[in-house]
C-alpha cells in the first residue's frame, strides 16, 4: 500500500511540474506575441508612437557591427529634475508636446517645455533633455554645437575652454563628407567639442 501511495504521488509531482513548465512556455510565447504586435506610426521628425500609445525616437543599435537592429527609446533622460537616484527618467509619452516638437538641427530638438539632445551610442543612445540652459539665448549653431550666453555646447555637454562670443563652428569636407564636428574661437580649434592644440592642429589640416 504504501509503494503504491508513493507511485501516486510521484506521478502527481510530475504532472504538477509538466504544467507549471507548460504554463511559462504558455506565458512566454504570449510575451513575444504582444512584442512582435508594437507596432510604430512615425508622427514628425523622427519621432514615432506606437499602437499602444508609447511614444519612441527611432535609432540603430550598433552594439554587434554585424548585425544593426532597429530600436525605438522611450524615455527621456533628465526630464524630471527632482527625481535624482533615477537620473530623472520619464516615459516619453508623459514629456514630450507633440504639437510643439520639432527638430532644430542635427541632434538637437524643442517642443514648447525643453531642448533634447540625442546623444548617438553603439546601443542606439539616448534622448534627454538639456538641463541648466537658458532657454531664452539658446540658439543652435550647427548639428552638434550650440550656445546660449553662459556657454558653449558640444551636444549636452559644456565646452569649459570655449569663448562664447567668438565660437563659430566649422564645416570640414574630407573625401567627400561633410564633417560638422569642428568649431573654433579667438583661442582655440575644437574638435567633437575637445580643444586641439596646435600640434595637433596639423593633423586635422587646419
Amino acid at each position: 500500500m504504501q509503494i503504491f501511495i508513493l507511485i501516486l504521488v510521484f506521478c502527481t509531482l510530475i504532472s504538477c511540474n509538466s504544467k507549471v513548465k507548460e504554463d511559462k512556455k504558455n506565458k512566454k510565447d504570449l510575451s513575444n506575441e504582444k512584442i512582435d504586435t508594437i507596432k510604430f506610426t512615425l508622427l514628425k521628425d523622427n519621432l514615432y508612437k506606437d499602437n499602444l500609445g508609447n511614444f519612441g525616437f527611432k535609432t540603430i543599435d550598433n552594439s554587434d557591427p554585424q548585425k544593426p537592429v532597429e530600436r525605438f527609446i522611450t524615455i527621456v533622460w533628465n526630464a524630471n529634475p527632482d527625481d535624482s537616484i533615477n537620473d530623472g527618467k520619464m516615459d516619453m509619452k508623459n514629456v514630450i508636446d507633440t504639437g510643439s516638437y520639432k527638430l532644430i538641427k542635427g541632434i538637437y530638438y524643442k517642443d514648447k517645455r525643453h531642448f533634447y539632445v540625442f546623444s548617438q551610442m553603439a546601443d542606439g543612445g539616448t534622448f534627454a533633455v538639456l538641463q541648466n540652459i537658458d532657454p531664452k539665448t539658446f540658439v543652435v549653431l550647427s548639428p552638434y554645437y550650440a550656445k546660449d550666453i553662459n556657454h558653449v555646447y558640444y551636444g549636452s555637454k559644456i565646452i569649459k575652454n570655449a569663448d562664447v562670443k567668438t565660437f563659430e563652428p566649422l564645416t570640414k569636407i574630407s573625401n567627400g563628407d561633410t564633417s560638422w564636428q569642428y568649431g573654433k574661437d579667438k583661442n582655440y580649434f575644437f574638435f567633437f567639442g575637445e580643444v586641439i592644440y596646435q600640434e595637433e592642429l596639423k593633423l586635422h589640416k587646419f
